[in-house]
């Protein structure tokens, strides 16, 4: 409606709202909210009285217009607490509050500022009785909700901001008691219960103790009596087996030292035969059978040699392997380029021997036959063992004219060794025998085999 004096009142979910208009623009416009009291925002329909003022019915009351309040005036805002919650518990601002810490204290206030509600800042402060105070923004809510404070006596009150003009509320007072499990009377009369128990226990205990105490001094004697025995027993079983163990060394030691002497020994005996009048077949025979002898007997004169480790050393192994292989077979105006790439593995004899007959076998038959018009020969030996399993992995390869020009190795001698000593091993090989050879077998290394 418009009222006497040219404004326009309407009821909104805002409050009650106030507009001039002028040339169709709005030149004024004013919201009167629940800082002006909480029944505001109840207000319904807008009605016009008879002194050309609106009014409003707010169920059995009746809220009208004074004119004088629509002037703004200077002057300090007027503050007033309607009533207190804690919890769902309704208490007057002049009774005696106290609460938990668990309970929530909830203040409803109203502010009048004579026309400048709206220009006002409203905090609230919190204030202890150890004097700390604390300061937060209420934004004209109409009310103050406290919870999860600690345990004492304090102070609240509001603070408005009217163009850094500042206005305090009356104090109200609350006290927050702790509970009763947290007073000093129940943590006194508690820990004196607690002691009186903890002492009936340890003297309790310290009878128990004494009892204990003797009867396991007593089995402690009995068992070190008996340890004592044991231990001789130990010591002399010790010694036994050290004993043992050192023949034990020393046999092998000497074993393995007469097997190479009696290995080379009967390589030696093979090359004096190349000096009788014999077939070149025969002297080849010869040749080959002394070979495959000194690969044997090399590894017994590094397993005497090399005492101090647990089985062979791969690299030194397969590198005086080969140099006797280079020395047998290569001739000096044809020199042929090895490549190794050999891991630092350590391996028992079995497995050492299988592996250098092996590479015995594939390098010298490369000798023999795979270079024919190759300019450049060249043999690449690898031994290493997969980063993603706990194979071992061997691959002999030349770069020579491969099979075709080798018709006797896939069923000789030299191809039945490699099979029989790939098996031995319980491995898997493959084989590439076109334009150039590869050999790559696969074969898990046996840690329970003794060295």
């Amino acid at each position: 409606i418009r009222d006497i004096t040219g404004k326009i009142w309407i009821s909104t979910e805002n409050g009650i709202e106030s507009f001039r208009i002028k040339n169709h623009s709005i030149t004024a416009h004013e919201i009167y909210n629940q800082t002006y009291g909480a029944y505001l925002t109840d207000a319904e329909n807008v009605l016009l009285g008879a002194n050309g003022l609106p009014y409003w019915n707010v169920g059995p009351k009746k809220l009208v217009i004074d004119t004088s309040f629509m002037i703004t005036k200077k002057g300090k805002p007027t503050f007033s607490f309607r009533n207190i919650e804690i919890d769902n518990r309704i208490l007057s601002p002049t009774d005696k509050i106290t609460l938990h810490p668990n309970q929530k204290l909830t203040i409803y206030y109203n502010t009048i500022d004579w026309g400048r509600e709206n220009n006002l800042r409203l905090n609230y402060l919190l204030i202890s009785n150890k004097k700390d105070t604390t300061e937060r923004s209420v934004q004209n809510s109409g009310s103050i909700i406290i919870n999860d404070v600690l345990p004492g006596k304090y102070r609240i009150l509001l603070k408005a901001n009217d163009n850094n003009t500042i206005f305090y509320s009356k104090a109200i007072k609350f006290t927050v008691n702790d509970f009763w499990f947290n007073t000093w009377t129940f943590r006194i009369v508690f820990g004196l219960l607690v002691l009186s128990g903890i002492l009936f226990y340890f003297r309790q205990k310290a009878k128990r103790q004494t009892f204990l105490n003797e009867q396991l001094q007593k089995k402690v004697h009995e068992q070190t009596q008996l340890i004592e025995r044991e231990r001789d027993a130990l010591l002399v079983s010790y010694h036994t087996i050290d004993k043992q163990n050192r023949e034990k060394d020393v046999l092998i030691d000497e074993i393995n030292h007469r097997v190479k002497n009696n290995l080379q020994f009967i390589a030696a005996i093979l090359e004096l035969q190349l000096d009788k009048q014999v077939s070149a077949e025969v002297i080849q025979a010869l040749l080959e059978t002394s070979r495959r002898i000194k690969a044997m007997s090399l590894v017994h004169e590094l397993l005497y040699y090399k005492q101090e480790q647990k089985g062979l050393p791969m690299q030194i192994y397969i590198q005086e392997l080969v140099d006797n292989l280079v020395e047998m077979a290569v001739d000096d105006a044809s020199p042929v380029n090895i490549e190794m790439d050999i891991e630092d593995l350590i391996m028992d004899s079995k497995t050492a021997l299988a592996l250098g007959i092996i590479i015995s076998e594939l390098v010298s038959n490369s000798f023999k036959h795979a270079f024919e018009n190759i300019q450049e020969p060249h043999i690449r030996i690898q031994l290493r063992k997969d980063s993603d399993s706990d194979f071992i992995r061997l691959t002999v390869s030349d770069n020579g004219t491969g099979f075709q020009t080798q018709p006797e190795f896939p069923n000789g001698l030299g191809s039945s060794l490699v099979d029989i000593f790939s098996r031995q091993l319980e491995g898997t090989y493959t084989k590439q025998t076109q334009g150039f050879f590869h050999y790559e077998l696969l074969f898990k290394l046996n840690t329970n085999e003794k060295h």
